[in-house]
């Protein structure tokens, strides 16, 4: 598998597993990761193992001996997308879990790859272009599967009661979403508008216009947000 064919996969594991995260948090991780390795378990270049890094995330040092540890003790092939995906997600919930609130707490994509980066990877070689789009990739990635929100069934009463919903409204449910991450201020801004478009973008056959018009804004109240 490719990396833009597992990142939704693994974007919608992380927001179920991390509840602080949402999709823009999970990509900002697979950005770092697939700067590392291409979410692959491979072996650093130009190093004979035991040294260098390996797998998703490189892990180098103590951290590469704990994770083929781990992989051994949970009976995980450390050559596997599984096998990395707990190691990760064993340390996000243990040692590394400053790193879920200081990518959570950091507004937009590229401040959350740069929280990532700082708080989990800390590279000795930042190349933080190619973390930033890598980010870009898995989360356009994860908003074309159509799976970023249900697509929800609009009936034409809801249409009408949906009208209701404030500007500020909009921006809640998609800031709850993981899609919006500026302020909950009833500005139809740049930032806001896009964030309308990549809802509608998961939900055709909306017209993806940046536009919280009636029928966006039916779907986002009756989108369920899990």
């Amino acid at each position: 598998m490719t990396f833009t064919s597992k990142a939704p996969v693994i974007i919608n594991r992380l927001v179920t597993d991390i509840p602080k995260w949402g999709a823009m948090d999970a990509s900002a991780c697979l950005g770092n990761l697939g700067a590392e390795s291409g979410l692959a378990a491979v072996q650093e270049g130009g190093q004979t193992p035991p040294n260098g890094g390996f797998g998703w995330a490189q892990w180098t040092g103590p951290r590469r001996t704990q994770f083929f540890a781990f992989c051994t003790a949970h009976g995980l092939d450390p050559n596997s997308d599984e096998g990395n995906y707990q190691m990760l997600l064993g340390e996000l919930r243990g040692p590394y879990a400053s790193t879920v609130t200081a990518v959570a707490s950091a507004s937009g994509l590229i401040a959350k790859t740069a929280a990532f980066e700082q708080f989990y990877e800390r590279a000795g070689v930042l190349r933080m272009q190619t973390r930033d789009q890598m980010a870009q990739i898995a989360y356009n990635s994860w908003l074309a599967t159509g799976k970023a929100v249900p697509t929800p069934t609009v009936a034409p009463s809801v249409v009408a009661s949906a009208g209701q919903m404030t500007l500020s409204d909009v921006q809640t449910k998609l800031a709850a979403m993981g899609l919006y991450t500026g302020a909950i201020d009833g500005i139809d801004g740049p930032e806001t508008a896009a964030a309308v478009k990549a809802f509608q973008t998961a939900n055709q056959p909306l017209a993806v216009d940046g536009i919280a018009g009636p029928a966006t804004k039916a779907a986002l109240d009756q989108a369920v947000v899990t």
